[in-house]
Parts: structure tokens; C-alpha cells; sequence
């Protein structure tokens, strides 16, 4: 397929364009946010009602990291086993150890936030609405949002 033949080279421009806009953040160290998904979880448990812009994770992280240069998200990559982060996840009332771990389940957890029901964000494709055609499990800006 014409799509693929050049996948390698772009593969190599993509890594090497990645590679050179990378820079140090300007405070020095990586930026940060703090979640409490212990308090979301229990207020879950209770059976309270979760408002995705005031509650979710997604909205909590938006509303710390907002104000944070886009330029201080592109980290240069570390050597050795340093993990590859562009920012640090700090959770409250749980023991974490590493960057790595916390980093993951932070974009796990907001990809099944945004996939939600309660997401204004995205809405499921019209085949899945429809019941047909291919796609269906795949979601789409809402354009309203």
C-alpha cells in the first residue's frame, strides 16, 4: 500500500524531529500534578455522582498543568533505565514508588474517562450508533465541545 512503503523513513524523520525539539524544562525539574483517585473512588462507592469537568482525573491533571509551557512537556530522553516521562503523576493517599508506573495508569485511567459516557469530549462513532459497518468501538471529537 502506497501509505507504507516510506513508513521507515518516516519512522526516522518523526524520531529525529522528536529528538530535536526536545528541550529541558525551564524550572529545572520535570512539571507535576497531584491526584487524589482514592477520594474520586470512594466518592464513586458512595454512590455519589461523579461531574466529569470538576471530578475526573482528566480535568484535575487540565487544570494543574494548564498553565505549563507546552515546551517543558517535551523532555529531552534520558540515558540508561531513567524513565522517559514528561511529567510526574504524585498521587495522595497511596505509596508509589517510580515515575514509570503512576505515568501509565494515569493516561489508562483518563483514555476510559474520555470513553465514558459522562465525557462531553467525545462521542462514539455513528456506526456504533447504527449497529453497523466497521469502527464501531471508536470514538470522535464531539463537535459541540
Amino acid at each position: 500500500s502506497r501509505g507504507v512503503v516510506f513508513e521507515s523513513v518516516k519512522r526516522v524523520i518523526e524520531k529525529d524531529l522528536m529528538e530535536s525539539t526536545a528541550s529541558e524544562p525551564l524550572g529545572g525539574g520535570r512539571p507535576s500534578f497531584v491526584l487524589n483517585r482514592v477520594a474520586l473512588a470512594r466518592k464513586l462507592e458512595a454512590g455519589e455522582a461523579a461531574d466529569f469537568v470538576t471530578d475526573s482525573q482528566f480535568a484535575s491533571a487540565y487544570r494543574q498543568l494548564f498553565s505549563v509551557s507546552p515546551f517543558d512537556l517535551r523532555p529531552v530522553r534520558p540515558g540508561g533505565t531513567e524513565p522517559f516521562v514528561a511529567f510526574e503523576v504524585k498521587t495522595e493517599g497511596e505509596n508509589v514508588v517510580g515515575l514509570a508506573g503512576p505515568y501509565r495508569q494515569f493516561f489508562t485511567e483518563i483514555a476510559r474517562e474520555l470513553m465514558s459516557e459522562a465525557s462531553p469530549l467525545l462521542v462514539p462513532t455513528p456506526n456504533r450508533a447504527y449497529g453497523n459497518g466497521e469502527n464501531r468501538d471508536r470514538y470522535l471529537l464531539d463537535p459541540g465541545a
